[in-house]
């Protein structure tokens, strides 16, 4: 089963290091295909659910009959919502094309990998501000570059009002190889967070920028602390909105997970959900206990047997809607205002047949403790539907933590669900990071980037097509 790289469409040749407008094009008869199988679609019958007790909120699916999986009734919502989608996917595609979107092919060897080198597809916006901060935003899973699209105008123009503020990014959010419309790097031995780090320090050197700042979430919070750690002088700062890390080993912490340990698993956090202003650290660690007892299971599979899930993933549309959204639905809060930016994320990953490939991280990392700690000023943000809610304190042990922050509302995926928070909290830690004497200025201007910017711009303004017809050799 291979990654799926026929629909991939730039304006000019693929050399190394040639950054390129790239152009979304699904092919009609892979539109038709997917229409075909979500109308010969076969849901199973509901399971009898006789113990809809899970010990977490309900904004975690607790009380809506997620014991069993993604409800029927909650699928059924979906998939006629991707059914419509499907049906007219060309105005789907428009939507994604008036994202600043490129792709570069990186040279061989990037991220670990063997002698051929990967195309890295990701979203580039640049600020008119002179000021302006190099931001790279990774990505996690279930996700893609598409989670950024609804912050990169406000993180690279804030409004005319506030341009005293030291607030603007030029924005970088690649796909993650494997994931979307990047390459999977199919030579690398293995596809680690170090060698996505090495890659999107690659992709950050060849866009011409020498010092910059990373954000993640999930597992490009994993991607970003390597990174930091590989490129001490270039990453100048680090932000998280997840932030896993092996508890310190002093004897406060041991306490408290002691603590936790002794808890009943009816105390794990069934009846505090888990937004309370007054959360302490015991309910959080009580939480992700009874996460990881209830919830964990795709992980477990993921990181075990990817190819044979991936098979089925692969071949069944629905399949892969269950998967992704029993995740994603409820990780968002159930908000309905959101179900456009699950489907995004699903079909993404159905046209091009990467499911399989983006499990690649969980077989790869699997097991693996990052321990290093990070040097380089780094800022939390918490929000209180977040999986991981650490104490501050072990946080302080494995960062150089300059700011920590309580979010009042959001969760897994903050930039999709509350995305001016998620700016807001980014642009107080550059006018930290500048009382810390620690934000750098603009890159060196990328004039190829800025010019296929404007021709794109000029191209769409002229309802012409911002390409040359030319497919890119994979």
């Amino acid at each position: 089963m291979a990654h799926n790289n026929d629909h991939r469409f730039v304006a000019r040749d693929d050399d190394e290091g040639d950054v390129a407008l790239f152009e979304l094009r699904i092919p009609d008869a892979a539109v038709a295909d997917l229409q075909r199988r979500l109308d010969a679609a076969r849901l199973p019958d509901p399971l009898v659910d006789h113990d809809d007790d899970t010990p977490y909120p309900p904004t975690f699916g607790g009380g809506r009959g997620f014991a069993q999986g993604i409800p029927r009734k909650d699928l059924g919502l979906l998939l006629d919502r991707w059914k419509a989608h499907a049906r007219d996917w060309r105005s789907q595609e428009a939507r994604l094309n008036d994202l600043p979107q490129y792709a570069v092919r990186l040279p061989p060897g990037t991220g670990g990998g063997g002698p051929a080198g990967g195309m890295v597809h990701f979203l580039h916006r640049r600020s008119p501000r002179r000021d302006a901060v190099p931001l790279l935003l990774v990505h996690g899973w279930p996700g893609s570059c598409y989670d950024f699209h609804k912050v990169l105008d406000p993180l690279a123009d804030p409004p005319s009002s506030e341009s005293h503020l030291p607030a603007a990014f030029h924005v970088v959010a690649p796909s993650i190889p494997g994931s979307g419309f990047s390459d999977p790097l199919p030579d690398a031995p293995r596809l680690t967070a170090a060698a996505v780090a090495k890659t999107f320090a690659t992709l950050m050197r060849t866009l011409g920028y020498d010092r910059f700042v990373v954000q993640g979430g999930d597992w490009g919070a994993a991607v970003v602390r390597e990174l930091a750690a590989m490129e001490g002088e270039r990453c100048v700062a680090v932000h998280l909105n997840f932030a896993p890390v092996p508890a310190p080993p002093t004897l406060a912490s041991a306490l408290t997970r002691l603590r936790v340990l002794l808890s009943p698993a009816a105390d794990n956090g069934k009846n505090n959900n888990n937004n309370e202003d007054n959360e302490n650290d015991l309910t959080a660690l009580r939480f992700l206990r009874s996460w990881s007892a209830h919830e964990s299971g795709y992980y477990k599979i993921q990181a075990t047997k990817p190819y044979t899930l991936g098979v089925a993933l692969n071949d069944s549309p629905v399949g892969l809607l269950a998967w992704v959204a029993e995740k994603m639905w409820p990780a968002l809060g159930f908000d309905e205002a959101l179900v456009d930016d699950i489907l995004t994320t699903v079909s993404v990953y159905w046209f091009t047949e990467s499911i399989a490939s983006s499990f690649r991280l969980y077989k790869d990392e699997r097991n693996r403790i990052n321990n290093v700690r990070i040097k380089q000023p780094t800022a939390v943000a918490i929000y209180p539907r977040e999986i991981v809610r650490l104490p501050k304190a072990w946080l302080q042990y494995r960062f150089n933590l300059v700011r920590f922050n309580k979010m009042p509302r959001g969760g897994h995926f903050p930039a999709l669900e509350v995305p001016a928070a998620f700016v807001d909290d980014l642009r107080g830690f550059a006018a930290d990071l500048k009382r810390l004497r620690v934000v750098p200025g603009a890159g060196p201007t990328n004039r190829a980037t800025d010019a296929k910017e404007e021709e794109s711009r000029g191209a769409k303004a002229n309802g012409a097509q911002a390409k040359k017809g030319r497919r890119a050799k994979l």
